[in-house]
């Protein structure tokens, strides 16, 4: 029996991770673990498979933070699957459980985006872009107006959610006030396709012709306005990039937004609204992540304040 009770000590949660190591190996020829990103609730590892010499990913949910992260993951794969976006899912994915510790298996994909865009590999964009557009394109649903207002709903609440979390520890916005009046009937149109809460370069991966998602939140519905995932995925993609892209670049419009919005039945103004809305859920995930740098954060605000003011 492995237990995660107490893995907040080091010690003991080095010593929970070389028990599951021994038994990904024993029951499940998984050798050679190599550490991918130890920096977060779960920490994931790169294993070969001794068999075959393939390469698998394993992300571990230790402790409740972990295993709840876990079981996030599974509900919004489970989402994604049942509102007919499963070929966004990882390959080969697998959920496992060994006494406390939950786990899941999936085919490695190699360097996310987040990767290939800080090492300066724009192609890497550039068939980023053709995917999705493919994508979201063969997913367009007709008729649903409620989840396309939903959706933008939903960033809506996220952010007022984020920034109610920084008024608690003393950064006090106005901004709250001005995303409540926000009209997402106004921005919205008769169509959908796959809308994604924290669509950022570390959790998308392009591997063998393919776009994937890890990481998924827990989310009602995954069907709703692509726009926004767009604005979230640049506006990060200008923080880490070698290429600091302008937001509103006419380059970025031109290969992403307008192909979109075109095929969702937005105008360019719709289109640029939620561009912006996206954009501004991004900043507040940056200003509640960098919570402890008061310079930081403020300008965050600032910015969220100057986006939600532009829609």
């Amino acid at each position: 029996m492995v237990s995660a009770e107490g893995s907040g000590l080091g010690i003991l949660e080095q010593r929970i991770k070389q028990d599951i190591f021994a038994i990904l190996k024993q029951d499940h020829g998984l050798v050679a673990p190599v550490p991918l990103f130890e920096g977060r609730m779960c920490p994931i590892y790169k294993c070969m498979e001794s068999s075959t010499g393939k390469m698998v990913a394993v992300k571990m949910g230790i402790g409740r933070k972990g295993v709840r992260e876990i079981r996030n993951n599974i509900s919004g794969y489970g989402v994604l699957e049942s509102e007919g976006f499963g070929d966004l899912l990882p390959p080969n994915l697998k959920y496992l459980r060994h006494g406390d510790v939950e786990l899941l298996m999936m085919g490695f994909l190699g360097n996310s985006m987040a990767q290939k865009l800080k090492s300066g590999k724009t192609e890497s964009l550039v068939e980023f872009q053709t995917l999705l557009i493919n994508f979201c394109s063969k997913y367009v649903v007709n008729n649903l107006r409620s989840k396309h207002v939903d959706s933008l709903n939903t960033v809506r609440q996220h952010m007022l959610f984020f920034i109610s979390k920084l008024a608690q520890i003393g950064y006090k916005s106005k901004v709250s006030r001005k995303i409540e009046r926000l009209d997402t009937e106004r921005l919205s149109s008769n169509k959908s396709s796959v809308f994604i809460l924290d669509f950022t370069p570390p959790n998308l991966f392009v591997s063998n012709g393919k776009l994937s998602y890890i990481d998924p939140w827990e989310q009602k519905s995954y069907t709703g306005s692509p726009i926004t995932n767009i604005g979230q995925f640049i506006c990060y993609y200008s923080q880490v990039g070698r290429y600091k892209p302008i937001m509103t670049d006419d380059r970025i419009f031109a290969k992403m937004v307008d192909p979109l919005s075109e095929q969702i039945g937005l105008t360019k103004k719709q289109a640029l609204g939620q561009f912006n809305l996206g954009v501004a859920l991004q900043y507040s995930l940056m200003a509640l992540s960098n919570r402890d740098s008061f310079a930081k954060t403020r300008l965050y605000l600032e910015k969220i304040e100057n986006f939600i003011e532009s829609i």
